[in-house]
C-alpha cells in the first residue's frame, strides 16, 4: 500500500513538471495553475487548451447521466489530472478538448463507482470490477449503444496505460463488456422503422417548410444580426461544412479558376459564370486546407453572400484593426475620443459603445442596461454619480475615457483568454498543429450579443466571431433559447416549433449524395471525410426511399383516379336569344363545374370557391380551377392575361402590351403601332405603346387609364353599357361570367323600362338610352364568346401540355408514385432522381 502511495506521489510529480515546463513553452506560467479546481478550455482557455470548442474540465466533483454529484477527494483529482496531462503529450500532438473531456468523465465515472463499492476514495483502490460496473452503469442511462462502445473502448486503453505504473493494489484487467461493431441496418426492428413511409427519421433533415422559412428571412430579416445570420445558415446550406469549417471562413477564401476550350463554349452558351469558384477552408477532423469548388449555378449567390456579410460587417472589422494596430492599448471610439473633456455621459454611448432599446422602459430602460454592462461581474466598472442640474429627479452617470477603454477589454476578458499572442483571436487545432485566425479576417463577425434574438443591449466596441451555441439557438436547437424563427412567427407545416442544429445542413448533403449512389471514396473525399465507412450512416434513409417506390408504386398507380376534365369550348354558347324576363341570375352554373379528382385538396378548394362571386380573373381561376389558353401567348403570358397580373412598372406593362396586342385586345392601338413598325419608326412605336401602358382591372374587361391614380371621369360607365374610349376587353375567363350577368341585368332593366313607357312617355329618353346600352353590352358578349372560339379552356389542374402548370401537375402525379407525402428536402431530392434514372432508362430503350 506504501508501495502505491508513492508512486502516485511520484507519477503526479513527474506530470506536474511537465504540466508547468509546457505551459512555460506557451508564456502562459501565470494563466492557469495545476492546483485549480477545474481548468477552462475553448476561448477562455490557454496554451494547448485554446481550442475553438468550448468546455470545462472539472476535477472537483462528480455530477453526470446517471450518477449525481458527489465531491472528489484532493489525491484522486491530482491522479485524473496526471493523466490527462500523461494523454496530452505522449502523442505527437495534442488531442481535441473532446477527447480530452471524455477521459476526464470516464476518470470521474470510476470515482463514484469506487465509493459507492468501496467507499474508498483513494485511486489505488481501483479495480477491474469497478472498472465494469462504471461501463454497466454507463450502459443503463445511454440511449447510444455505439456512444457507449467509445466509451469502454477508451476506459480499457487507459486501464491498459496505468498498469506499468503500478498505482493500484490489484492488477486491473477489463475488456469491452459493451461492443457495438460493424454497424448495419438489416435488424427487424430497424427494417419495420424505415420501411414505414409516413415514419422515416426527418428529424436530422431540413424539412421543406424549414427551407422555405430560411428563404423568408431574405425579407423579413431587419437587423445586421439577422441579415448575418441568414447569409451564414445559406452558405452552410450550400456547402455541408461542418460548423469550424464555417466559423473559420477567410474574407479572402474565394477563389476563382478561368474556364477554356468548350467548358468557356458551354458556360457561354447557357448564360453560366465564366469561371470556377472555389472556397478555401480548414477541414475539420484532419482533414487538412481543402478547397470547397461551387456548383456553375451557386456561384453569383455565393459571392453575393460574401459581397453581403462584407458589407454587413465592415464596422466590425475597422475597430478590430484599430485595436491590433494600437497593440491592444486603445478600445477608444474615434468619437469618444474626439471629445474635449473626459467625463462621458452614459447617454452619450449609444451609439458608439452599445446599441439597442435595453428592454421596454424606452430611455431609462436602456440608460439602466448600459451602466448594468459596466457592473456586471468580471468588469465592475463603478460610474460617477451626479445630480441632474436640469432635473434634480434624474442622476447622471458618468464614466471616464480610461474606464470606457478599460471596460473594452474586460469585456473581452470577460468571456476570452485575452492574452498576448492570443488577443481578438479564434484559435482551431488541425491534427494538432494551433491555427490562428484574427477576428478582422473573419467573414462571419459581429458585436456581442448581435446574434441574441432574446438580448437587448449589444456592445459594438466588441465584434467577435459566430460561435456553436449562438448558432445553435438562433437554429432552434436550443428549447430555453429564443430563435429566429420564433422571433418572426415561422413554424412548420404543422405548427410545431422549427428546431435545426448546425449539422443539419451537412447530415442533409451527406443524404443526396447517398440517394444519388454517388461511391463510398467519392462522398468521403467530397465532405472531407477520412473514414469512408460513415457513409452507411446514410444508408439507411435510401434503404427506406427504395422500399417505398417499390411497395407503393401499385398501390398509387391504383389509387389514381381518372385525369381532371377540363371545361370544353361547347360548354359556352351563345346565349344571346334566350329570354331573360324571369330570370334570377346568379353566378352559379354559368361555367361547367370541374370534374371529381382524387386529389381532395384541391376539390375541396375548387367547392368553396363555387359559392364565391367572381370579381376579378384570379377570382375565376379558383372558382373554375381554369384558364383560356392562347396558343400564339407563352405559358407566362396566357397567366397574366388570366389573372391580370401584367405587372405593377410601366416597363412589364408596356412589354406585356406588346406580346398580347391582337385584333381582339385594344385592336385600335394595334393597327396604330402596326403602322409606325410598317414604316420602320420603331422608336415611335414604342413611344406609343408606352404612353398607353396602362392596364387597370374592372369587374368587366379592364382601363386604360390611370384611374388609381386620376379617377374615372366618366362614372364608370363602360360596365353599365356606356361607350368609353378608354375600356377595352382583356380575355380573362372572368369576362364570359361578367358580361352575361351584365346583359342579363341590362335586358331586365330594358323590360321594366317599356312597361313603363307603354304608361308614360316620359320614360322614352331613359328607354332609348338602355337599348344604346344593352346593344353595346350584347356586342361585348358577342366578342367575348367570338374570342374563346380560338381559345382553348384549360384545366390548372390538368397534364395537358397547354396548362401552364401542367409541369408542376405532372410532378404531383409522379410524386404520388414514391409512396409518400414529401416533408424534407430530402423526400424531394429523392423523388428527382428517380426522374432522373427514369429518363436515363426511357433514353437507354430508345
Amino acid at each position: 500500500m506504501r508501495e502505491q502511495m508513492e508512486n502516485l506521489t511520484q507519477f503526479v510529480a513527474t506530470y506536474q513538471a511537465v504540466f508547468d515546463e509546457r505551459l512555460a513553452e506557451y508564456a502562459a506560467t501565470n494563466l492557469m495553475s495545476w492546483n485549480d479546481p477545474s481548468w477552462l478550455a475553448g476561448d477562455k482557455g490557454v496554451a494547448w487548451f485554446r481550442q475553438s470548442k468550448r468546455a470545462v474540465l472539472i476535477f472537483s466533483h462528480t455530477e453526470m447521466q446517471g450518477i449525481e454529484r458527489i465531491d472528489i477527494d484532493d489525491n484522486y483529482a491530482q491522479f485524473m489530472k496526471a493523466i490527462i496531462i500523461l494523454e496530452t503529450f505522449r502523442r505527437s500532438r495534442p488531442p481535441s478538448v473532446a477527447t480530452t473531456n471524455k477521459i476526464l468523465n470516464i476518470l470521474r465515472r470510476w470515482y463514484y463507482e469506487m465509493v459507492k463499492m468501496t467507499g474508498q476514495s483513494h485511486p489505488m483502490y481501483l479495480n477491474s470490477d469497478i472498472i465494469h460496473g462504471a461501463m454497466r452503469r454507463h450502459n443503463e442511462n445511454s440511449a447510444s449503444s455505439s456512444n457507449v462502445s467509445d466509451y469502454c473502448d477508451i476506459a480499457v486503453s487507459l486501464a491498459r496505460i496505468i498498469r506499468p505504473f503500478n498505482l493500484t493494489l490489484s492488477n486491473i484487467e477489463c475488456q469491452n463488456q459493451f461492443p457495438s461493431r460493424n454497424h448495419t441496418n438489416n435488424t427487424k426492428k430497424r427494417k419495420a422503422a424505415d420501411s414505414n413511409p409516413e415514419d422515416t427519421n426527418d428529424n436530422k433533415l431540413i424539412s421543406i417548410r424549414a427551407f422555405i422559412s430560411i428563404i423568408e428571412l431574405l425579407y423579413l430579416a431587419k437587423s445586421n444580426g439577422e441579415k448575418i445570420f441568414y447569409n451564414c445558415i445559406l452558405l452552410l446550406i450550400i456547402t455541408g461544412w461542418r460548423f469550424q469549417e464555417l466559423q473559420s471562413i477567410r474574407i479572402d477564401a474565394l477563389i476563382k479558376r478561368s474556364l477554356k476550350g468548350d467548358k468557356l463554349l458551354y458556360a457561354q452558351e447557357h448564360e453560366l459564370p465564366e469561371y470556377n469558384l472555389g472556397i478555401k477552408y480548414l477541414g475539420a477532423k484532419k482533414s487538412g486546407w481543402r478547397t470547397f469548388w461551387a456548383a456553375p449555378s451557386t456561384i453569383k449567390l455565393i459571392e453575393s453572400i460574401f459581397d453581403a456579410v462584407m458589407a454587413l460587417t465592415d464596422e466590425s472589422r475597422q475597430i478590430l484593426i484599430q485595436y491590433r494596430n494600437s497593440g491592444f492599448t486603445d478600445f477608444l471610439p474615434p468619437s469618444i475620443r474626439a471629445l474635449p473633456h473626459d467625463l462621458i455621459e452614459v447617454s452619450e454611448l449609444n451609439g458608439l459603445v452599445f446599441s439597442g432599446s435595453g428592454g421596454t422602459r424606452g430611455n431609462a430602460g436602456l440608460r439602466k442596461s448600459m451602466v448594468n454592462a459596466f457592473l456586471q461581474k468580471g468588469i465592475g466598472i463603478k460610474p460617477i454619480t451626479k445630480s441632474n442640474p436640469v432635473t434634480s429627479r434624474e442622476k447622471l452617470f458618468l464614466f471616464t475615457k480610461k474606464q470606457i477603454n478599460d471596460f473594452v477589454e474586460l469585456k473581452y476578458a470577460q468571456s476570452k483568454s485575452f492574452h498576448d499572442g492570443y488577443k481578438c483571436t479564434l484559435v482551431i487545432r488541425d491534427n494538432g498543429v494551433e491555427q490562428k485566425f484574427n477576428y478582422e479576417d473573419l467573414l462571419f463577425i459581429s458585436p456581442t450579443s448581435t446574434f441574441g434574438m432574446d438580448h437587448t443591449l449589444v456592445t459594438i466596441t466588441n465584434p467577435e466571431p459566430l460561435t456553436h451555441d449562438i448558432l445553435q439557438s438562433l437554429l432552434g436547437g436550443n428549447k430555453q433559447r429564443i430563435s429566429i424563427f420564433d422571433k418572426l412567427n415561422l413554424t412548420e407545416d404543422n405548427g410545431e416549433r422549427i428546431e435545426l442544429n448546425p449539422h443539419i445542413p451537412r447530415h442533409n448533403i451527406n443524404t443526396f449524395l447517398a440517394i444519388s449512389g454517388l461511391t463510398d471514396h467519392l462522398q468521403a473525399m467530397l465532405m472531407g471525410r477520412i473514414d469512408i465507412t460513415q457513409n452507411q450512416f446514410y444508408q439507411h434513409r435510401v434503404e427506406s426511399f427504395n422500399y417505398k417506390a417499390s411497395s407503393l408504386a401499385i398501390m398509387a398507380l391504383n389509387n389514381n383516379s381518372e385525369s381532371f376534365k377540363s371545361p370544353t369550348r361547347e360548354n359556352f354558347g351563345d346565349d344571346r336569344n334566350a329570354s331573360y324576363e324571369n330570370d334570377n341570375v346568379t353566378a352559379q352554373s354559368i361555367l361547367p363545374a370541374i370534374a371529381e379528382s382524387g386529389d381532395r385538396r384541391i376539390n375541396a378548394l375548387a367547392k368553396a370557391a363555387k359559392s364565391k362571386t367572381v370579381y376579378s380573373g384570379i377570382d375565376a381561376a379558383k372558382k373554375y380551377m381554369a384558364i383560356v389558353v392562347d396558343p400564339n401567348l407563352s405559358p407566362e403570358d396566357n397567366l397574366k392575361v388570366n389573372l391580370h397580373t401584367v405587372g405593377e412598372s410601366r416597363d412589364e406593362v408596356t412589354l406585356h402590351l406588346e406580346k398580347t396586342l391582337s385584333s381582339k385586345f385594344l385592336p385600335d392601338l394595334k393597327r396604330a403601332h402596326d403602322k409606325l413598325l410598317s414604316v420602320k419608326r420603331n422608336e415611335l412605336a414604342k413611344e406609343l405603346i408606352e404612353r398607353h401602358a396602362q392596364l387597370h382591372a374592372l369587374p368587366l374587361g379592364a382601363c386604360t387609364r390611370d384611374v388609381a391614380r386620376w379617377g374615372c371621369p366618366f362614372g364608370m360607365k363602360c360596365q353599365s353599357g356606356g361607350p368609353c374610349g378608354y375600356f377595352t376587353l382583356t380575355g380573362r375567363l372572368d369576362e364570359y361570367e361578367a358580361i352575361n350577368i351584365k346583359v342579363t341585368n341590362k335586358r331586365a332593366e330594358v323590360y321594366q323600362l317599356e312597361q313603363l313607357n307603354e304608361k308614360d312617355n316620359s320614360f322614352e329618353l331613359a328607354l332609348s338610352e338602355q337599348r344604346e346600352a344593352l346593344l353595346l353590352l350584347e356586342a361585348f358578349q358577342a366578342n367575348v364568346i367570338k374570342s374563346f372560339s380560338d381559345r382553348e379552356i384549360v384545366s390548372l389542374i390538368s397534364q395537358d401540355k397547354s396548362n401552364p402548370l401542367a409541369s408542376i401537375v405532372n410532378r404531383i402525379e409522379s410524386q404520388k408514385l414514391v409512396g409518400k407525402t414529401p416533408k424534407t428536402l430530402a423526400d424531394a431530392f429523392y423523388i428527382e432522381q428517380l426522374r432522373i434514372e427514369k429518363r436515363k432508362l426511357t433514353t437507354e430503350d430508345e
